[in-house]
């Protein structure tokens, strides 16, 4: 909401209004795609995921407070933002920042960043 900002929180609301009541099955869904094809396999790594919401995080169990995740988990992880960004995907620089689908967003996009993911996890 950028603070309150009238033109943004003018801007968000025209937004709620146009989009389709099925806007949100289809980010749900893609959503559940994307962190079911990332946590069945073998990493040390999961996603955690809510609606279309996700966020990649060390270990089988979600870290409660910052000061949980450690100094290797956030050095692989920079290691990974850049994997990424190297093949046009751009995730949040920090990994304690979640990630978004985006409703222009499909399965192709989806299973892109599941091939770089994937691809990055396997050479470790």
């Amino acid at each position: 909401t950028l603070s309150g900002n009238p033109v943004a929180m003018r801007a968000g609301l025209a937004q709620l209004q146009a989009l389709q009541p099925d806007v949100y099955t289809h980010l749900n869904r893609l959503g559940e795609y994307l962190a079911t094809g990332f946590n069945k396999r073998d990493f040390p790594w999961k996603i955690q995921q809510i609606h279309s919401i996700f966020w990649l995080h060390a270990g089988a169990e979600p870290p409660r407070r910052a000061d949980r995740i450690n100094r290797d988990a956030m050095q692989t992880y920079a290691q990974l933002h850049r994997h990424c960004l190297e093949r046009g995907l751009y995730l949040a620089p920090s990994g304690y920042e979640v990630g978004f689908i985006s409703a222009p967003m499909t399965e192709t996009e989806v299973d892109q960043l599941l091939q770089t993911l994937v691809e990055f996890f396997e050479q470790r």
